[in-house]
């Protein structure tokens, strides 16, 4: 079955739907409903004198191909009416398809995986030798934002970070262009 409907029983603006039952001779038969356009976005809307204007029977209708799918037609208004009270229409064909399967439910957090609760606050304060510039630092092999404090030290931001342990790899320029080279690891969850 193809027909207009809304869920407010006063509503003036009204959705496509399409009803179907595998069950029609039973006593009690199951409905599956489902609206044909986005219900935010209604296909009708009365709107002749004192809103008069009412969707054409006779342009409804609701048939079943020959695979078993349920198809409906219905009309759709684009928009509102002229001066002389006429709306243009256009046809609205829909289909009754397969409901979706149910999501997968998430996967359960693995025994091993720590809590965000593990998550670091710490800004670490590196100090490089006397003399050195152009400080650069990764940190798990990735580019790290260095900030430069003080002569000869180097801050690496690990705030956020949810892993136990952490490789921090220094590189700097001496003042005779040798390069220098730090690597540390930092057991992070040991007190913060």
């Amino acid at each position: 079955m193809a027909y207009y409907g809304a869920s407010d029983q006063h509503a003036t603006r009204l959705t496509a739907y399409l009803t179907q039952s595998a069950q029609g001779a039973a006593a009690n038969p199951v409905l599956v409903s489902a609206a044909l356009n986005d219900p935010a976005r209604p296909v009708f809307h009365p709107s002749g004198v004192n809103g008069g204007l009412t969707p054409r029977a006779d342009y409804v209708g609701a048939a079943y191909d020959a695979g078993g799918t349920l198809w409906g037609g219905l009309v759709k208004q684009l928009g509102t009416p002229d001066a002389q009270g006429t709306v243009a229409t256009t046809g609205l064909v829909a289909r009754m398809g397969e409901p979706a399967p149910p999501a997968p439910a998430p996967p359960a957090p693995a025994a091993s995986v720590r809590s965000s609760a593990c998550a670091s606050r710490r800004q670490v304060v590196f100090h490089l030798p006397a003399g050195s510039r152009g400080a650069r630092a990764w940190v798990q092999g990735r580019p790290a934002r260095v900030v430069r404090g003080a002569r000869h030290t180097v801050a690496v931001d690990l705030r956020g970070t949810t892993r136990r342990e952490i490789r921090v790899r220094l590189a700097a320029r001496s003042r005779s262009g040798a390069t220098i080279r730090r690597v540390s690891v930092l057991h992070l969850c040991r007190g913060g």
